[in-house]
């Protein structure tokens, strides 16, 4: 069941320009960071980077099933 509303929900994803604006917001300052970071440290932001990606899809997801 799971399985079928992810589907769904990918199908029926439509982003708004607000959230456009922030993910470019958001990449910019990755890219700010990891100039900064030294390689463990760049290694740490990006596991960050993709459990917060994570996290964002579950939501988006738990918002369209209710």
């Amino acid at each position: 069941m799971r399985d079928y509303m992810k589907a769904l929900c990918y199908r029926f994803e439509t982003t708004s320009r607000r959230a456009e604006y922030l993910d470019r917001k958001i990449e910019r300052t990755y890219r700010q960071l990891t100039r900064l970071l030294d390689e463990p440290e760049r290694k740490l932001l990006l596991k960050m980077a993709d459990l917060e990606d994570a996290l964002r899809e579950e939501a988006c997801l738990n918002s369209f099933i209710s």
